[in-house]
This record gives C-alpha cells, sequence and structure tokens, in this order.
C-alpha cells in the first residue's frame, strides 16, 4: 500500500508543478505547493493518510495572544470552524498547525486528489480564517475549503 501510496502523491505533484520531498522514514513526504509545505504521511497500519502543515502563529502581544487562542479553541470544538481538521499549537516553534486524517483504503487516483485539493484548500482556509496570513490560495476557486472535505 505504501508504493501505492507514493505513486498516487507524486503523481499528484506532477501534474501540478508541485516538489515532493521525501521525509526521514517511510511514508513521510513534504509537498511543496506554490510555497506551502503541506506535510503527508501515511501511516500503513492504521491504512490511513494524514496531512499537516503549519497555519500561522500567535501575536505577541497578550491581548492579541488571548484573543488568538480563543478563537483557535472556538473554531475547534466540534471541528466548527475547522472543516474537520484539528488545530494543535506547538509551544517549541510557537507555531499553530492543522491535522486531518482520512482513510486511504479504496481510495482511487480522483479521491486521491480530491482530497489532496480540499487539504491544500483548508490549511489557506484556516490561516487566512485565523487571520494568520495572506495564504496562497492553492486550490480551484470554487472549491475553497470551508464546509469540510469532500472526497
Amino acid at each position: 500500500m505504501l508504493g501505492e501510496f507514493k505513486a498516487l502523491l507524486t503523481g499528484f505533484a506532477a501534474e501540478r508543478g508541485f516538489e515532493v520531498e521525501a521525509g526521514p522514514d517511510a511514508g513521510m513526504f513534504t509537498v511543496q505547493a506554490e510555497g506551502y509545505p503541506l506535510n503527508v504521511l501515511y501511516f500503513e497500519d492504521r491504512d490511513i493518510v494524514m496531512f499537516n502543515g503549519i497555519v500561522g502563529s500567535p501575536p505577541d502581544d497578550e491581548a492579541g495572544k488571548k484573543a488568538y487562542f480563543v478563537r483557535l479553541l472556538t473554531m475547534n470544538h466540534g471541528f466548527s470552524g475547522t472543516g474537520g481538521a484539528c488545530l494543535g499549537y506547538d509551544p517549541n516553534e510557537d507555531v499553530t498547525t492543522f491535522q486531518l486524517a482520512w482513510p486511504f483504503a479504496g481510495m482511487g487516483r480522483e479521491t486521491f486528489e480530491t482530497v489532496c485539493v480540499n487539504a491544500l484548500g483548508l490549511a489557506s482556509n484556516l490561516a487566512e480564517t485565523l487571520f494568520l496570513t495572506e495564504a496562497a490560495d492553492v486550490s480551484a476557486p470554487d472549491e475553497k475549503a470551508s464546509g469540510g472535505i469532500r472526497a
């Protein structure tokens, strides 16, 4: 299954002109999509694909930081503002990340590409929603992921 995952990922990236870098472990890759590094991991023991990436960092001032974390927790509550992803904070790097897991079993090329496009759009949307960056919109204009991942 790892070989099938790698073939789908490299095919997806090549068709869009994105670079793919292999990570330190089997099943770990980073896709450079218009300057945005999206980590794409395949966990063979669970047969899932996980997407994660940085969507920004909190402001330095205390009032802005408090408002930021309240917004992050509110968005995370019941996944109401995350399109099904989970947001987290890495205190060592002072960054906010998103994580999204998706079952790989039975996933063909078209579904895999749709999930990848939506993960990229979701990352862009989360960054914009958190007012962290002017993230590049790497999704198709009509596929901006705001209501969840579609397969």
